[in-house]
This record gives structure tokens, C-alpha cells and sequence, in this order.
């Protein structure tokens, strides 16, 4: 597949290379091997438009309108996406109060609270297209691939790419298994052998057979 067809896929390994600096051959496997940049460093995202500047949340717009908070989480291989694209969008972002505990987005609560993020129950991430709103983040992505030209040229390679968006969800995943176990650890030294785990040996271990994957799939 080209890089731009499974540009989609990819861009999710930006969440796995962030874990470790040390694990960059994936993604220049995913460049043609030429080069060894992750994603999240090479892409930068559209962030113009960032707050409500006195604007309507639901408004008519031929550019699409992502809305999550102001933080990486789940949209941001969706905003690398649309970087990748070249697409003009709107990425509006609730700011987020972190020195309140627990953190507090009162933009976002009465947002929610008038069901604006009904779409997606009361939640976010929240796609809007031409007035038309979409809810849950990998339906955001898949959508914006195909809007992008991003899911190949026909309906076996989409399924290719979706192989590896998969793929670098397991991935992350694992990660997340992994964070959430040290919540309930009290040892720091625990948590912290547990985190070196996985970056030297298990993510290592995903990201070579991710490799062998998408060389299966050239």
C-alpha cells in the first residue's frame, strides 16, 4: 500500500512510538524505511480555531468541526490524520482546569449538560460535518480517512488498512492494561518495573510483529 493510503493506520503508531523514543523503525518502515521519524514529530497538527471566539458550537461549516479537549487523547491520531490530509478543519479544544481536583471543564459540562454531545452520550470526542455530527473516535477517524481518500483504492485495501488501525489499538491497549494496573500499586518501584517492562520488552515485541505485518501487506 502507498504511504498515503494507509496514512489512516499509521498515524495511530504515534501513540506507541510516544511510549518509547527507543522504537522508531516502525515508522520508517511506514516512510519506505527510509526514514526514521515518528509521526507525531513530523505532522503537525491544525490547532487555528482553538475555543468558541463568541462562535456557536453547532454550526453549518463545509470544513469539519473536531471537538474533544485540549489534550492529545484519543483524537489525536485523528488530528494527524487531518494534518497528513492537508485538511482545513476546525480543531476546538474545552479547556481543562488540571490544578482542580478532580480536573475540571465547565465549557464541557454545559455542553453536555444541554445536550450538545448527545451524539455521542453526553461525551467527547464529536465530529461535525455541514451540521451533521458524529460520536466515538475510531468511527471519526474511518470517516475522515474516507473523506480523505485515506482507506485505499478499493474495499480489500481499506480492510488492509483497517488490519493495521487495529493492530496499533492492541498495541496501545497493552499500554493502557498496564497503566491502569499500576493505579492500584502502591510501590513505586513496582510501578515502575512494570512500565520498563513493557517498553523494553513487550513493545518491542508488538511493534516487530507490526512490522512483519505491513511487510506481508507491501
Amino acid at each position: 500500500m502507498a504511504l498515503r493510503q494507509c496514512v489512516l493506520a499509521l498515524s495511530l503508531v504515534g501513540q506507541a512510538v510516544a511510549f518509547s523514543a527507543s522504537t522508531p523503525s516502525m515508522v520508517g518502515l511506514a516512510a519506505g524505511g527510509r526514514h526514521a521519524v515518528p509521526l507525531c514529530h513530523a505532522l503537525k497538527p491544525n490547532t487555528n480555531g482553538r475555543g468558541r471566539a463568541g462562535a456557536s458550537l453547532l454550526t453549518m461549516s463545509s470544513a469539519p468541526k473536531l471537538v474533544y479537549f485540549d489534550a492529545r487523547g484519543v483524537v489525536e491520531p485523528t488530528r494527524l490524520l487531518l494534518a497528513a490530509a492537508g485538511a482545513d478543519y476546525e480543531d476546538f479544544r474545552y479547556k481543562v482546569d488540571m490544578t482542580l481536583k478532580p480536573p475540571a471543564a465547565p465549557e464541557f459540562q454545559a455542553d453536555k449538560e444541554s445536550g450538545v454531545l448527545a451524539v455521542n452520550m453526553n461525551r467527547a470526542p464529536m465530529l461535525e460535518v455541514d451540521g451533521v455530527q458524529v460520536g466515538q473516535s475510531h468511527a471519526i477517524a474511518r470517516y475522515l480517512a474516507r473523506r480523505y481518500k485515506m482507506m485505499g483504492a478499493d474495499d480489500l485495501q481499506g480492510a488492509q488498512i483497517d488490519t493495521v488501525y487495529e493492530h496499533v489499538r492492541d498495541i496501545k491497549d497493552a499500554w493502557v492494561k498496564v497503566r491502569l494496573a499500576n493505579n492500584a500499586l502502591s510501590d513505586e518501584d513496582a510501578k515502575k518495573a512494570a512500565v520498563d517492562k513493557y517498553l523494553t520488552e513487550y513493545l518491542p515485541e508488538w511493534c516487530g510483529k507490526l512490522e512483519k505485518s505491513l511487510e506481508v501487506m507491501k
